[in-house]
């Protein structure tokens, strides 16, 4: 099934992630993964549609993709995560600095994004 969520359903359903992720045993992973629901929490659940209208396609400006898949938000939280994490005196653990998606910190990943945009 699927709805349409306001900005606010959007909120609350990442607040309740995260209410849920903090009484999780504190690990790299965990924060990783808080990191992502603190940096999405204020995008609204239709900001691909929003480009669409305010940008539309043009010779200069190909389409926009209609909506990111889910690999496609979990390379790019992860590369920028990696980026930003020496400005913040955080070194990442080498085994997880390039995105496998077979690997648990993978797995994890994405399935916190399929939950949090493209579950219920």
């Amino acid at each position: 099934m699927t709805m349409v969520l306001n900005q606010s359903g959007f909120q609350q359903l990442i607040d309740e992630n995260r209410e849920w992720l903090g009484k999780q045993p504190r690990t790299l992973e965990r924060d990783h993964i808080d990191m992502i629901l603190r940096l999405v929490r204020e995008i609204p659940p239709d900001w691909i549609n929003d480009l669409h209208e305010e940008f539309p396609p043009s010779e200069n400006h190909p389409p926009l993709t209609p909506r990111p898949t889910v690999i496609d938000i979990v390379h790019q939280f992860h590369d920028t995560y990696e980026r930003l994490a020496p400005s913040f005196g955080y070194e990442t653990r080498e085994e997880t600095r390039e995105f496998d998606p077979e690997s648990p910190n993978g797995k994890l990943m994405i399935a916190v994004v399929k939950e949090m945009f493209f579950a219920r």
